[in-house]
């Protein structure tokens, strides 16, 4: 296993650009304009908006609307206006809750029939998306046939237009090696096994094409130092296209299991052009990209101090073979053959 002191150049670049955003967020405005859609939402509990099914969508904006519901101090300061909407699964599931594209500072909060708060979400950031001030639950459990409401609020008194997507969870992946894949063939990490950074660059494992698609089975994690330094381990890949590919990657691991790509024959070489993070355990992280000729380089980690040997499973499709070339052979001289 690769592992470095802290992260690879790629991996702080993404940390320092999060806390730009962070600081750089902009304040959204608080009151509405003749431009803002039209109010959607229910008022309260008793005039929820019923969601029919998912996926669900809706946009709306919040500022005409009061506050009805009192918004719990852990979730949050929440003094603005807010819109509820009620769903009843008929079967047990598992939702998401986006408002990523939201115009304004929010917040979401979540109740059963009892109208007990079962989750909420002020500020959102990950990897291969930021809501930045904006609100996402990744991972919610209802029970069926019970009632639940999603509330849209606000951070503070703020209030605006924004976009409500409720989507069923996508199916658990497995960290289980799979027949025929490839093993990453080097020993977990762990104290005793020399920290490498990107002077001098690591080495990474080439792979090779398969139209058939390319799946390797490998493990990372964290382990710390006889002098108390903690130790990511970043494994990395590389693979050339001969020509313009539709490539996607998707890493399946532990929690905040997390992937960069880019090109180049080293993951110490910007630019980045695509990073994605798992956010839950057993859901894939995944980059799809259209790619030109080139060489360019995988690296998968884990950023929630995961042990070492915690398995992972990356499946690369795309990465196609070139056609084997057939030479033309005259009739005659393929009669002469068989003479």
């Amino acid at each position: 296993m690769r592992n470095t002191p802290s992260v690879t150049t790629g991996f702080l670049r993404w940390t320092i650009a999060v806390a730009f955003l962070a600081l750089a967020a902009p304040s959204f405005g608080t009151a509405p304009t003749a431009s803002h859609r039209p109010q959607v939402g229910g008022e309260d509990f008793g005039s929820a908006v019923v969601i029919p099914g998912l996926p669900f969508t809706d946009t709306g904006n919040t500022c005409p609307f009061v506050d009805d519901v009192e918004t719990p101090l852990e979730c949050g300061l929440a003094t603005g206006p807010d819109v509820v909407y009620k769903y009843t699964p008929i079967a047990d599931q598992c939702i998401r809750i986006r408002l990523c594209d939201s115009q304004y500072n929010t917040m979401v909060h979540v109740y059963d029939a009892n109208l007990t708060r079962v989750a909420c979400n002020d500020d959102y950031y990950s990897q291969n998306f930021v809501c930045e001030t904006r609100s996402y639950i990744g991972t919610l459990s209802l029970l069926g046939g019970q009632p639940y409401y999603i509330v849209v609020d606000g951070f503070g008194a703020a209030c605006g237009n924004y976009e409500l997507e409720v989507l069923e969870c996508p199916p658990h992946c497995s960290t289980e090696c799979p027949p025929g894949a490839i093993a990453e063939g080097e020993p977990d990490c762990g104290p005793g096994t020399p920290p490498e950074t990107c002077q001098p660059p690591p080495s990474l494992t080439p792979l090779a094409c398969n139209d058939l698609g390319v799946v390797v089975c490998g493990t990372f994690g964290f382990y710390t130092t006889p002098d108390s330094e903690e130790v990511r381990d970043v494994d990395g890949y590389t693979f050339t296209l001969d020509t313009p590919s539709h490539i996607t990657i998707c890493l399946c691991g532990p929690l905040y299991s997390y992937m960069e790509v880019g090109p180049g024959a080293n993951f110490c070489t910007p630019p980045v052009i695509c990073r994605a993070s798992s956010k839950e355990t057993e859901y894939e992280a995944c980059c799809e990209l259209d790619l030109g000729p080139g060489t360019y380089w995988i690296a998968v980690s884990d950023i929630y101090s995961v042990p070492c040997g915690s398995p992972y499973v990356l499946r690369i499709d795309g990465l196609n073979c070139p056609p084997v070339g057939v030479e033309g052979v005259p009739w005659t001289r393929l009669k002469s053959l068989y003479r």
